[in-house]
């Protein structure tokens, strides 16, 4: 909508404070309160540190400089596996009384691995998740027999599929 403009800055705010006073309201009373809202305040700083870099990254189109593995990394890391993965399971650890030092630092080397898997299978489905909706019956059986296996002729079977359904110029009709 083009007449939003700069009201939708001022949502955004008003949905952060929400946040807190929802916090307050229902968890101000508990022991773990101060927790929950540091980890909202740090949730918050992460997403917001990984969609700048997101943003400044994908400015400078058609330049792919910026597109490397490391900045797609810490993208995936700050944004996405912090508010998918991290912060729900440090939340339960703290509702849930087992909040203790051993268990919090458990949860980044299981919970960002699990985020930046779950970036990548969504900027794949952004993709290429018209694959299914396009294919015939046989090109969904050899996507299905052949998808994730790791050899070169089922790579090879992959792509072949992608080349007949022409996803490249879907993607780029989308982009």
């Amino acid at each position: 909508m083009a007449d939003v403009g700069m009201i939708a800055i001022n949502d955004a705010c008003l949905l952060k404070c929400t946040l807190y006073i929802l916090l307050k309201k229902y968890f101000g009373g508990e022991a773990c309160y101060s927790s929950l809202v540091e980890i909202f305040h740090e949730t918050t700083a992460q997403t917001e540190l990984g969609q700048m870099l997101d943003l400044i990254t994908a400015r400078h189109n058609p330049d792919l400089s910026g597109f490397t593995e490391a900045n797609c990394d810490t993208i995936a890391l700050c944004r996405t596996a912090h508010y998918t993965v991290y912060t729900p399971i440090l939340l339960g650890l703290h509702l849930g009384g087992e909040a203790t030092p051993s268990n919090i630092e458990q949860v980044p080397r299981i919970a960002m691995p699990l985020g930046h898997s779950y970036q990548d299978q969504d900027d794949y489905l952004d993709c290429f998740g018209s694959a299914l909706q396009r294919s015939t019956p046989m090109q969904r059986s050899m996507l299905q027999k052949n998808y994730g296996v790791e050899d070169q002729a089922s790579v090879k079977t992959v792509l072949c599929v992608y080349v007949e359904l022409g996803l490249q110029e879907a993607y780029k009709e989308y982009e």
